[in-house]
């Protein structure tokens, strides 16, 4: 199994890029997906205890949560790629912000990125079914 590399694509997949939300809306700046829909058929949320306690919900297509054994072993790789998303979407706020928001969106993803490598995922602890909100291991 390959994991993506670059920052993740927001409503895809963490390890693979595939989507896993119909996209509604793209952002006219990045061309990135800016608001999702309805998940698609077998996409997951993978559940992860992280390093302080808290639980980090990463999105996968359904091959990548079949496969969870094969990309488990990459953890550092996928959260890295978590990191480098919160660091794009610091660098590129909405065209719509004005420049004390913009300070502002700056500051709070700064603050979300201390926080993602300071806590990495340490355990799988379970997966949810995006489509029914049931949990599935």
């Amino acid at each position: 199994m390959n994991v993506a590399l670059g920052p993740r694509q927001g409503g895809c997949c963490v390890v693979c890029d595939a989507p896993c939300y119909r996209v509604k809306s793209f952002d006219p700046k990045t061309r990135r997906p800016r608001q999702m829909g309805e998940p698609i058929e077998g996409a997951k949320l993978a559940l992860f205890l992280q390093v302080n306690g808290a639980r980090a919900e990463l999105t996968l297509c359904a091959a990548c949560a079949e496969a969870a054994s094969q990309w488990t072993q990459h953890i550092n790789l996928i959260w890295k790629r978590v990191i480098l998303a919160f660091q794009f979407m610091r660098d590129n706020p909405p065209v719509t912000h004005s420049a004390d928001s913009k300070a502002r969106w700056h500051e709070s993803h700064n603050r979300a990125i201390c926080d993602l490598v300071a806590n990495p995922p340490i355990a799988l602890i379970g997966m949810k079914d995006l489509q029914t909100g049931g949990i599935v291991l």
